[in-house]
């Protein structure tokens, strides 16, 4: 079973890896993002570290389409990045960490499909 979690934003706002991964620090979380890909246009296995262990998650970014501009009527954003674990506790952890230190430091939405819940990047961490 997959789990994806999704965060909106502005493309414009979207951090560099360095950016997140200093995001990431900022909210105290033991992840280390592997650096080298373009968050814009990368898609794939996203390899990293969540404490100590060797982890990731699939990773999938790109401009919002019909479904998702009608459920966001009246915010801005108009890109998405989703992050999808396949299996695994720390896939889990390091996908909930990353993709709450992007919304925070976008200030985007995270929204958890599978459970409907939503947090903003006042409440998101």
């Amino acid at each position: 079973m997959s789990t994806d979690l999704i965060v909106y934003l502005e493309r414009k706002r979207m951090p560099t890896p360095g950016d997140w991964q200093a995001a990431i620090a900022r909210a105290k979380f033991p992840l280390v993002l592997d650096h080298d890909f373009d968050p814009v246009t990368f898609s794939g296995f996203l390899p990293c570290v969540y404490d100590a262990i060797h982890s990731g998650f699939e990773y999938f970014a790109g401009a919002l389409d019909e479904r998702d501009r009608s459920r966001l009527v009246g915010k801005n954003y108009d890109f998405s990045v989703t992050l999808a674990v396949r299996s695994g506790a720390k896939e889990m952890q390091s996908a909930s960490a990353a993709d709450s230190s992007l919304c925070f430091s976008s200030g985007g939405l995270l929204v958890d499909p599978q459970s409907g819940e939503e947090f903003d990047a006042a409440t998101v961490i």
